[in-house]
Formats: structure tokens, C-alpha cells, sequence
């Protein structure tokens, strides 16, 4: 799962330059979770393996992963 640092300092990034190379750089992340980590039932995992496409699912959710969903639909 990607840290919540990396989406922080991209957001901050955005809002102290306005360049929006650093919000399509998050919204990029955001498509790839949604794309990796989303479960057909519903929810989300984290992944064994970010170097590898068809990586494991882990029956795993870090507490501040609703955070960055909720971030990001912010930003957005």
C-alpha cells in the first residue's frame, strides 16, 4: 500500500505551486489502486509484492487508507 506521505507531500506540492503535474501524479496513484488493490466484493487489500502486477492480495487494510480515499476525492 503506498505510504500516506507520498499522497500528503504531493498535495501539498499542488497547493503551494498550483502546477498540476503533482495532482495528476496522485490521481495516477489513485487509478492504480483502484485498478490493483480493490476486491470484487467489495473493500480493498494490500498487495504482496509493488513490483509485480499479478501480486498476491493481502487480507489487509492500513488505518490510514480511508484517509487517502478521502483525500483524494477532495483533490479531485
Amino acid at each position: 500500500m503506498c505510504s500516506p506521505e507520498t499522497i500528503e507531500s504531493l498535495f501539498i506540492a499542488y497547493r503551494l505551486t498550483g502546477d498540476d503535474r503533482y495532482r495528476e501524479y496522485g490521481w495516477k496513484i489513485f487509478q492504480s489502486i483502484e485498478k490493483h488493490c480493490r476486491l470484487e466484493s467489495g473493500g480493498y487489500a494490500s498487495i504482496l509484492n509493488v513490483d509485480d502486477v499479478h501480486s498476491e492480495k493481502i487480507d489487509k487494510m492500513e488505518t490510514f487508507f480511508m484517509v487517502l480515499i478521502f483525500l483524494f476525492i477532495m483533490w479531485r
